[in-house]
């Protein structure tokens, strides 16, 4: 969890409170990315440039964590992670700007193995 408080260039605030950060997760197991804009605003989601559609029903693969986005929190919930779908860069943009978080990687995990 990567927490930014103002924009090191210019001395503004940043319009992120939380970047998200690289994640690792078995084919199959649920996963989180983490975004977090000030409060005001609203974000959405990419994954190698492709806008993703993100449904707060539930049992929907995609999905705000916390539905509505409220209080800028845009964190995303993804079921049933798929290499296929799932592995890729993925960006967290605020809406309404060219804004948007640093990419950063989610690898998905063919793993062969069986926990006991």
């Amino acid at each position: 969890m990567k927490s930014i408080s103002n924009n090191t260039l210019s001395g503004e605030p940043n319009t992120f409170v939380l970047e998200p950060e690289p994640v690792s997760v078995r084919q199959g197991g649920n996963f989180l990315l983490e975004c977090q804009v000030l409060p005001h605003l609203k974000c959405s989601w990419m994954k190698d440039s492709q806008s993703i559609v993100v449904d707060d029903v539930v049992g929907s693969r995609y999905r705000y964590a916390i539905p509505g986005r409220i209080g800028g929190d845009c964190s995303l919930m993804i079921k049933g992670a798929r290499i296929d779908e799932d592995q890729g860069e993925w960006t967290c943009l605020v809406d309404g700007t060219t804004e948007k978080s640093m990419p950063i990687i989610v690898n998905v995990r063919y793993d062969t193995r069986t926990e006991l």
